[in-house]
């Protein structure tokens, strides 16, 4: 078969793209000149089911586990040698840095409302022994406290879904981090600004359609994905690959991410040093708010 369409009903479109994956292993295992290109604005982290599966074992001795994730597969890649490249959305497009300083401006300012509830509570003590005209005035205090600890309330459920905002697809920045830096002259990581594109490309076969290089994209959504294993369209679709990585002249939207610099300056100036300095030194700041700004080297 040279062609065919996957949908996610009802067979998943990750049990396809599992055994795209193990049958290029095998054939990246003893070829010197492996080549993968992964192109999709998200890329993540996702599980494929390895039942009725008998082939990882050899390439995985000793491995028992009944799933198997995509960056261990794309690290087995990388052991044989082959070329992984990845193209996604940059990574201002991916974490909105300044909803990042907005939590932080948030979290202080709530700070300093808690602070305020205290010494409320401490001048509410101090009523309760004076006389009967001072306790109805302690009285009116109690119910506008309880009042702004209402609206308070709601302000932190404002802060959690700003801190989720704040953190964006920060996972898709550490998924290609972490496989570059897993060998980085065999991972090539491609920001393309303007990406819409999803294609997963490899010697023998390849795919593209609607379909993210994610779980939901290979497990749950209505998705269509094609694929193909004919030569002529695996090549024009390589050629299209190339196309989305490199940069031409006057095409800013296309960058390597180590010639990412122009960008990488546009997200310190959108949160000042003062207040970057701020949150590493901060004891209450989240620490996956944290590990977003050190993907973005902002820490």
């Amino acid at each position: 078969m040279k062609y065919r369409f996957l949908i996610n009903y009802p067979e998943k479109i990750s049990t396809q793209i599992l055994d795209f994956f193990l049958a290029e292993l095998t054939y990246a295992r003893f070829a010197k000149d492996h080549e993968l290109w992964l192109v999709s604005p998200w890329i993540t982290e996702c599980n494929f089911d390895l039942s009725d599966r008998g082939v990882y074992q050899d390439l995985w001795p000793g491995f028992s586990k009944s799933s198997i994730s995509l960056s261990s597969i794309l690290k087995k890649f990388v052991d044989y040698q082959s070329k992984i490249n990845i193209i996604c959305r940059p990574p201002h497009l991916l974490v909105p840095i300044e909803n990042i300083s907005l939590f932080h401006e948030t979290k202080k300012k709530m700070t300093q409302i808690e602070n305020l509830f205290e010494k409320l509570a401490i001048m509410h003590d101090k009523i309760s022994e004076m006389t009967t005209s001072h306790r109805m005035l302690k009285s009116d205090i109690k119910e506008l406290t309880s009042t702004i600890r209402s609206t308070f309330g709601e302000l932190r459920i404002f802060l959690d879904i700003l801190r989720r905002n704040a953190l964006g697809q920060s996972d898709v920045i550490a998924f290609v981090k972490d496989l570059q830096n897993y060998n980085p002259n065999k991972v090539d990581i491609y920001y393309n600004y303007r990406l819409h594109a999803k294609i997963l490309l490899g010697k023998t076969a390849g795919f593209f359609g609607s379909a993210n290089i994610t779980h939901s994209g290979f497990n749950f959504n209505d998705e269509l994905f094609f694929y193909v294993t004919d030569q002529n369209i695996l090549n024009e679709l390589h050629t299209i690959a190339v196309r989305l990585a490199q940069q031409h002249e006057g095409e800013w939207w296309k960058r390597k991410s180590n010639e990412y610099s122009i960008l990488r300056e546009y997200q310190r100036q959108l949160t000042d040093k003062s207040a970057i300095d701020e949150m590493k030194s901060s004891k209450d700041f989240p620490d996956d708010l944290k590990a977003v700004l050190e993907l973005l080297e902002l820490f």
